[in-house]
């Protein structure tokens, strides 16, 4: 067995010596569905899908039961089942929109994959934020 693990160190378990220890991820699929919220570390999560540049769906966060939170980043365009999800008339009205943006002016030149500034401004317009920043 030694000769196995001096030429193939991968094939055998091995006391792992200080600093060479790795974290052990527990992988978990998220739907994208608003309707299947998911619970981690004890808070409440419902998956937001938006579009991530034209044919990618990424997934923000709605959370938060005292003051309700939409967390949108890497989106270009926000889908209609979202959309209704944080508007007032769906799940309620938001406390805190935050949605990310990686271009100061101009509208995104359709293949962009973010949000600009002046895009990110006139969509947060269309959300009743319970106090306004």
């Amino acid at each position: 067995m030694d000769s196995v693990a001096a030429r193939f160190p991968y094939f055998v378990k091995r006391e792992l010596e200080e600093g060479d220890e790795t974290a052990r991820l527990d992988w978990t699929i998220i739907e994208s569905d608003v309707n299947k919220p998911f619970v981690s570390s004890g808070l409440e999560f419902v998956p937001l899908p938006v579009m991530h540049g034209e044919g990618y769906v990424c997934l923000g966060f709605l959370f938060g039961r005292k003051a309700r939170v939409a967390y949108l980043s890497d989106v270009s365009r926000i889908l209609p089942r979202t959309e209704h999800t944080i508007s007032k008339s769906g799940a309620g009205q938001l406390d805190l929109l935050i949605l990310e943006t990686n271009q100061l002016h101009g509208v995104g030149n359709g293949r962009s994959c973010h949000l600009t500034l002046s895009e990110t401004l006139m969509l947060s317009r269309g959300y009743a934020l319970r106090k306004p920043c």
